[in-house]
């Protein structure tokens, strides 16, 4: 059975979410940003895995992804709200 997560539990999981996403020559270039420390960082080339989506009232308000570099670095970034999420999805 699938297991839903609270939107506050899936952003937990991660201290980068993600703030702009755009599809390019086959590949993700993705801002994020650390709510550690306010960091703002963009990367190019990524290939992006949907892992975890909460569900709400509404329908899906928040997504947990994984970003593939070329190198096969994975970073868990979070999409933390439903306009963000129908867009990376698209």
């Amino acid at each position: 059975m699938k297991e839903f997560k609270t939107r506050k539990e899936l952003l937990g999981q991660t201290d980068y979410i993600i703030t702009d996403a755009e599809f390019l020559d086959g590949a993700w270039t993705v801002t994020t940003i650390n709510n550690t420390n306010g960091e703002t960082n963009t990367d190019s080339g990524l290939k992006i895995y949907n892992i975890g989506n909460s569900y709400g009232i509404y329908g899906m308000n928040a997504g947990l992804y994984e970003l593939e570099d070329e190198h096969g670095n994975v970073t868990l970034a979070a999409v933390p709200d439903r306009n963000t999420l129908l867009f990376l999805l698209g």
